[in-house]
């Protein structure tokens, strides 16, 4: 048998029309556009306000996850309509290997270099930090000065509960500060 095929020979765009509006088109180059008409990548998606870009059903599941844009960031959705269980998180790889997790549940989790950050302490997995061999965080002050490299304990938002307790780095002294009942340094 033959082949079939649907789209040109020729060195000119195709269009899938709906309803008297384009909504996708594959440029002569093989860029592909959903909503845009001018693809300027391999995939162009445009969507209008907070539309899900891409959602991707699970299964006969009722969750699902979702990539749209957010005003001028972007949205990433797991487990969107909340019913998928506890296990739902986001997951970051680089060559293979995850590097960073972000857990949900109360209170959020949130390893980088450790897959199971919601297994550490209760009172402080809000943040893991893990690796193998040396492992650490730095806060990097580029343009010291007189400037300070701290970490606070907050209470609230307003006042001094924005810093109940603190250690701060005191570039211009080289100094090492501890602060304690909302008290400046």
């Amino acid at each position: 048998g033959g082949n079939a095929f649907i789209g040109t020979e020729s060195n000119d765009r195709f269009d899938l029309i709906s309803n008297s509006t384009t909504r996708v088109t594959v440029l002569a180059n093989g860029n592909v556009g959903i909503n845009e008409t001018s693809p300027e990548g391999l995939l162009t998606l445009n969507t209008v306000g907070t539309t899900e870009a891409l959602r991707f059903n699970v299964g006969a599941n009722t969750y699902y996850h979702v990539i749209r844009p957010n005003g001028d960031g972007l949205y990433l959705g797991a487990d969107e309509d909340g019913t998928g269980g506890s296990g739902s998180d986001i997951r970051f790889n680089i060559e293979g290997t995850e590097r960073m997790r972000i857990r949900q549940g109360l209170p959020t989790s949130v390893g980088m270099g450790v897959t199971n950050p919601d297994a550490y302490d209760a009172e402080a997995r809000n943040l893991v930090v893990g690796g193998t061999g040396q492992t650490g965080i730095t806060v990097a002050n580029l343009n010291a000065g007189s400037q300070r490299g701290a970490l606070y304990f907050a209470d609230g938002t307003s006042g001094s509960e924005r810093f109940r307790g603190a250690v701060q780095y005191h570039h211009n002294d080289d100094s090492l500060h501890f602060r304690t009942n909302g008290e400046t340094a």
